[in-house]
C-alpha cells in the first residue's frame, strides 16, 4: 500500500518545474546579456559578437530579411562599431523557458539617454527574444530577434 503512494508522489515531484533551476539559468542568460549590452552602451558590438554561434540567425525591424551567420553579423554591425551610446538600459521582465540544451530568453529592454534638456529620456523600448544554445558547455545565442515595444505607426495620408 506504502508504494501506491509513494510512486505517484515520486512521479509527480519529478514532472512538477523546478523553480531553483529556471530561475538559476535565467540569472545566467540575463548576465550573459547584460555582459554584452553594458558592452552595446558603449559603442561596442562585439559584446553581442562574443556571444553568437556561427549559425547565427537574426531580425531586427531595420532587416529586409533575415541575417544569417556570424560573418554577416559582422558585417550588419561594422558601421555602428564605436558610433554610439546608451546612458542606461533596463532588463524588465526576464523569462526564461528551457529544454535540454535549448533555452529561450525573453525581455523587454528600455534605453536612456540624455535629453536636450540634460534630462534622462527614454531613447527606445525593445521586445527582444534570444535562443541560447549550449555549445560547448557554453550557452551562446544561436537566434536573435528584436523588435519595437508599441512602435508608432504614421497614418497614411489622404491625398
Amino acid at each position: 500500500m506504502r508504494n501506491c503512494i509513494v510512486l505517484p508522489l515520486l512521479l509527480i515531484a519529478l514532472a512538477a518545474p523546478q523553480p531553483a533551476r529556471a530561475q538559476d539559468l535565467t540569472q545566467q542568460l540575463v548576465k550573459l546579456e547584460r555582459g554584452a549590452l553594458d558592452r552595446w552602451s558603449k559603442g561596442d558590438t562585439g559584446g553581442y559578437m562574443d556571444l553568437y554561434t556561427d549559425d547565427v540567425s537574426y531580425f531586427d525591424p531595420f532587416t529586409d530579411k533575415r541575417v544569417e551567420g556570424k560573418a554577416a553579423m559582422i558585417e550588419r554591425y561594422k558601421p555602428f562599431d564605436g558610433k554610439f551610446s546608451i546612458a542606461r538600459y533596463e532588463i524588465l521582465n526576464p523569462v526564461v523557458i528551457a529544454s535540454g540544451e535549448i533555452a529561450t530568453l525573453s525581455f523587454n529592454l528600455v534605453n536612456y539617454n540624455p535629453g536636450p534638456d540634460g534630462k534622462e529620456k527614454v531613447l527606445n523600448r525593445w521586445n527582444c527574444t534570444e535562443i541560447y544554445r549550449r555549445t560547448k558547455g557554453q550557452w551562446m545565442i544561436a537566434h536573435s530577434h528584436w523588435s519595437f515595444t508599441t512602435p508608432e505607426f504614421k497614418t497614411p495620408q489622404s491625398p
